[in-house]
């Protein structure tokens, strides 16, 4: 009936009962018997965290998804030196029949990936070059800062938090880079040692109230300070005492250094060095393998010759004839330059929907990625009566075991290009949907930058390259907590004290378990949408979303996508009073446009598009 506590009111895990097994049933079960099934079967154990295997069993059902196939694609490479496509996890989702794939495939050379002297100048990775060139081109900023700023309730020791903080700098040299430029060329210098501050701020003078208001202010203050990357010291960490049993942690990191994925290292790390420490033990981490300077000589090394020419002959077919922009309906003409302004709506999707989207992946065989990758289209196709789009959308970009434990910046973005056709199924949506997000991820290795260079799309300063809608979808549990050590610090994500971020694009759609269901973000460009276009659309996106769930035999551009009271209104529409304008005529009308939008769309026929410009000519 309850879970058992500890005197301290935390769960008590060695109270609880041995968790049962997970996979296949006695009467189903049969057991791994050839080399390669018995490697697969270790594999799955450890990435699903099942005690046991059997041949027949479907990684997908026992709770594996597109990023853990990818891990085990790079295990596999590892431990058996093939190289297995993505896509055969899918065709292929039981041991027996990867198993038979294994066997079958050949190896392919690898460049193996070692460590290597750090005493010198060290190449910058792909990632890494990119953001060099926005920081030589903007100057230092705060676009690129990754802030984390939380509460700590309860005994607080600063210097086991120091203690712990220092064992991660000198753990991973990324914290001890600065970036640097010889001869128009930048470089990493890896300094072999490197001490990291970490002051306190005594606010427990002030009034209760003045306390709160000021560390918020100090969070905030700190997310926007730039780093200088040419001084190095890419994390920064301060504590702000706002009692005897109550602080807070403010951390920074420059994107340079890191990514999503490290923030999980380290808080997971941080967390088992702060247990060590505190008991007087030795670090339990083992150590690594290779650093993220390796990494990126390796990436330089491995990511040349037939090699890359494969990946960009593959994505100069998939983007050909990619229109330039996607065209939304806007609420406010694009400006000649984008400032990156950035609002942000949410709304809450529930318990059944999740289910639902859960459901028809089982049934259709994909991800809930995908699922939800083919609703979003559906969607933007609706809003901008384009059905040839691309999308972004972010990759861990760790396709090696080694570098699994690595803080770093690996991410990258793939582009996923359109597949709503108006008259398809859901159902048929999904599949091709599937098979063009596959393709994508074989090919995921080619950096976003790379692509950009060789592919040479349309350029401008008011929009970005190749898509412009980024979207992003996670619906297992992904918080860490950085900082609670089982005993003491309970932490507390500060809110509103990160509000630095930037619109880097026209619209960011996150999909993301919360709970029993799922919350959904728009992040948006202020200087082409009001909030309130943003909440309505968040509202069609539940409606569509659980209008093609429900019917997946229909076609998409059939299917219902507006709220009640918007139908109604747009049946109104025309009923009311005439519009008066001051325009004397409809070519008046149409000059306005053009001035305005010479390069939008204004006529759709088939394939054929003529924008205002051509229009009026």
């Amino acid at each position: 009936d309850a879970l058992p506590l500890n005197a301290n009111g935390k769960i008590d895990r060695k109270a609880l009962p041995a968790p049962e097994g997970h996979g296949s049933d006695e009467a189903s079960y049969v057991a791994p018997s050839t080399r390669e099934e018995v490697l697969l079967a270790e594999l799955w154990q450890d990435l699903l965290g099942v005690e046991r295997v059997g041949v027949t069993d479907n990684f997908f059902a026992l709770g594996g998804h597109s990023l853990l196939a990818m891990r085990l694609v790079s295990r596999l490479r590892s431990r058996a030196a093939v190289e297995l496509p993505i896509r055969r996890v899918f065709e292929q989702p039981t041991i027996a029949g990867l198993a038979s794939s294994l066997r079958a495939l050949q190896q392919e050379a690898e460049l193996p990936l070692i460590a290597g002297d750090l005493s010198g100048p060290q190449p910058l990775s792909y990632a890494q070059q990119r953001l060099w060139f926005l920081y030589r081109l903007e100057g230092p900023g705060s676009a690129y800062n990754m802030p984390y700023a939380s509460e700590l309730a309860g005994e607080f020791d600063l210097a086991l938090l120091q203690a712990a903080l220092q064992a991660l700098v000198a753990r991973h040299a990324v914290f001890r880079t600065r970036i640097v430029e010889h001869d128009g060329e930048a470089w990493q210098l890896i300094d072999a040692q490197a001490s990291l501050a970490l002051p306190l701020i005594d606010l427990s003078a002030l009034p209760l109230a003045v306390r709160e208001v000021e560390t918020r202010r100090l969070a905030a203050a700190d997310a926007k300070r730039p780093f200088v990357l040419e001084e190095g010291r890419l994390l920064r960490a301060s504590v702000v005492r706002q009692g005897p049993e109550q602080h807070a942690l403010l951390l920074n990191v420059h994107h340079i250094i890191a990514d999503g994925w490290s923030l999980g290292v380290f808080a997971t790390e941080l967390g088992q060095l702060l247990q060590a420490i505190a008991q007087g033990q030795p670090s339990p981490l083992a150590p690594l393998p290779v650093q993220y300077a390796d990494f990126a000589r390796w990436q330089r090394e491995w990511l040349s010759g037939e090699r890359l020419e494969r990946q960009v002959a593959f994505w100069r077919a998939e983007l050909a004839d990619l229109p330039p922009v996607l065209e939304l309906p806007t609420d406010k003409a694009r400006p000649a330059q984008r400032r990156y302004r950035s609002g942000q709506v949410q709304v809450a999707l529930d318990a059944e929907l999740r289910r639902a989207v859960e459901a028809i992946s089982r049934t259709q065989g994909v991800t809930p990625f995908m699922t939800l990758l083919a609703s979003v289209q559906v969607l933007l196709a609706r809003y901008s009566g384009q059905w040839d789009f691309a999308l972004g959308t972010p990759v861990a970009g760790r396709g090696r075991s080694e570098v699994e434990s690595l803080i770093g910046f690996f991410a990258n973005t793939v582009v996923l290009r359109s597949d709503a056709q108006p008259e398809r199924s859901f159902a048929q949506l999904l599949q091709a949907v599937k098979a063009r997000a596959l393709s994508a991820y074989e090919h995921q290795d080619l950096p976003f930058e790379q692509l950009v260079d060789r592919l040479n799309p349309e350029r401008s300063l008011s929009h970005s390259p190749l898509f412009q809608v980024l979207f992003l979808a996670e619906l297992g549990e992904t918080a860490r907590n950085a900082v609670t050590d089982e005993n003491a610090i309970q932490a507390r994500a500060l809110a509103d004290t990160t509000a630095t971020r930037q619109a880097k694009f026209d619209l960011s759609i996150a999909v993301v378990g919360s709970g029993d269901g799922l919350a959904v973000s728009l992040e948006y460009d202020t200087d082409l949408f009001e909030p309130s276009t943003m909440q309505a659309w968040a509202g069609n996106y539940a409606q569509l979303l659980r209008s093609l769930v429900g019917m997946p035999e229909r076609a998409v551009g059939e299917v219902e996508w507006l709220a009640e009271h918007e139908r109604v209104a747009a049946l109104e529409t025309g009923q009311g009073a005439a519009l008066t304008t001051s325009a004397d005529s409809l070519v008046e009308l149409i000059a306005a446009q053009v001035a305005r939008t010479p390069a939008a769309t204004a006529l759709i026929d088939g394939e054929t598009r003529i924008d205002y410009a051509s229009l009026w000519q």
